[in-house]
């Protein structure tokens, strides 16, 4: 599937007010890399308890020669506030996401798109 620029697409359904852009989108599709927004969304309530940033940096750091990685979360003001160690992964390439608040939504982006 092929996304439109220009459009903010929902990708998880327990957290509707998540959104990511067109060209994050074409780039979890090309590899196959669904899971990664769900597990972006699923720290939705333990950010809040943190009282995390408006911008978070969500990283993904593949180490493809033992086929895992490290997810983290962090943000300007509390530095690192989810780590979670991925123990398998086909994932060839690291990914660094930037999700923002704007109000009601919370939007994934590339880093290159702000």
């Amino acid at each position: 599937m092929k996304y439109e620029e220009g459009v903010r697409y929902r990708f998880n359904s327990f957290a509707r007010n998540y959104v990511a852009t067109a060209s994050l989108m074409n780039w979890i599709e090309g590899h196959q890399a669904h899971w990664l927004m769900d597990v972006i969304a699923s720290y939705k309530v333990d950010l809040i308890k943190k009282k995390a940033d408006y911008l978070k940096v969500c990283e993904m750091v593949v180490d493809v020669e033992n086929a895992c990685g490290v997810f983290t979360i962090t943000d300007e003001i509390n530095g690192e506030l989810i780590r979670q160690v991925i123990p398998y992964t086909d994932l060839t390439e690291s990914i660094k996401i930037w999700a923002i608040d704007e109000g009601d939504l919370v939007v994934c982006i590339m880093p290159e798109e702000y």
